[in-house]
């Protein structure tokens, strides 16, 4: 049963914690940050009005909130919070095109 559930479920990659708890976690561990993402981080972790927002919202809203100051830090969060939204669209206009290009659109019903 576990080792199914792990196909389905990996362990969370330890890089990524400041994403779930930005003010918990140790910023020089961190290794999969460029210097602008580690600058945003510092500022937003030594904000406090952005720590009492981060304890009202939800995770995702609280990353939408931290976008207008720091974009590319919240943009690499979104991204790894959202990861299926390109792929809903491709699958999204891949079901639009099939159901135009189905059997009956080129079949002529005259009744």
């Amino acid at each position: 049963m576990t080792k199914i559930l792990r196909k389905y479920f990996h362990q969370p990659d330890p890089n990524n914690t400041w994403i779930r708890n930005p003010f918990s976690c140790d910023i020089e561990k961190i290794k999969n940050l460029s210097e602008q993402e580690q600058d945003e981080l510092i500022d937003l972790v030594t904000n406090g009005t952005m720590k009492n927002i981060f304890n009202d919202k939800k995770l995702i809203d609280f990353w939408l909130i931290v976008q207008n100051d720091q974009k590319q830090l919240a943009e690499k969060a979104l991204r790894h919070l959202i990861p299926f939204c390109k792929t809903y669209r491709c699958e999204q206009a891949f079901s639009t095109y099939c159901y135009m290009k189905n059997k009956f659109r080129n079949r002529l019903n005259i009744d």
